[in-house]
């Protein structure tokens, strides 16, 4: 009981520290696709997000991967609203846990070192700064300098989950 208490606390504490600390946000991603790894700077992917071009580096490996920009563009878009306290609370039990354990499968912040408190620092950031917020601002968000996201688990990992997301985002607009 109090060990369940001192997480709670824990992970209070450190919210309440995301929102009130300058943090420090992801610069470089290291994007890998399959076999295809490449890093660039992260103001690379919003330049993608925001106007549908992607950066020679960038181009490059989508074309390699045999991806499509305007596809990539729309994941990364993908929006989620959420407010910042419903979302912290949602990721805060084992339900919630279990789904930040497989999405930092896919943005992590070293080569196969997933870290569920950063990703979950990164989304509580983000649903603050923006409504609704998206994968690209959860990876400018992310609490290192350095962010390595697999684009075929996010893949996955989206299209397992935006079932789920869609009727939970149901039941939140008839409760409003």
């Amino acid at each position: 009981m109090l060990l369940k208490f001192s997480l709670k606390l824990s992970f209070s504490l450190l919210g309440l520290l995301a929102f009130t600390l300058p943090a420090s946000a992801a610069e470089q991603l290291v994007l890998t696709y399959g076999p295809l790894s490449r890093s660039f700077p992260v103001s690379e992917l919003r330049q993608l997000a925001d106007t549908g071009e992607a950066s020679p580096s960038l181009g490059a490996l989508l074309r390699t991967a045999g991806k499509d920009p305007q596809d990539f563009q729309k994941l990364l878009n993908s929006g989620v609203a959420v407010q910042p306290r419903v979302l912290d609370q949602a990721l805060n039990n084992p339900l919630g846990e279990a789904a930040l354990g497989e999405l930092s499968e896919g943005i992590r912040p070293a080569p196969n070192r997933p870290n569920p408190q950063a990703l979950r620092a990164a989304l509580v950031l983000s649903a603050s700064q923006r409504q609704p917020f998206s994968l690209v601002d959860v990876i400018e968000n992310y609490p290192t300098q350095e962010v390595y996201v697999d684009g075929r688990q996010i893949q996955r990992t989206y299209t397992r989950f935006q079932g789920v997301i869609d009727r939970v985002q149901a039941a939140l607009s008839i409760l409003r």
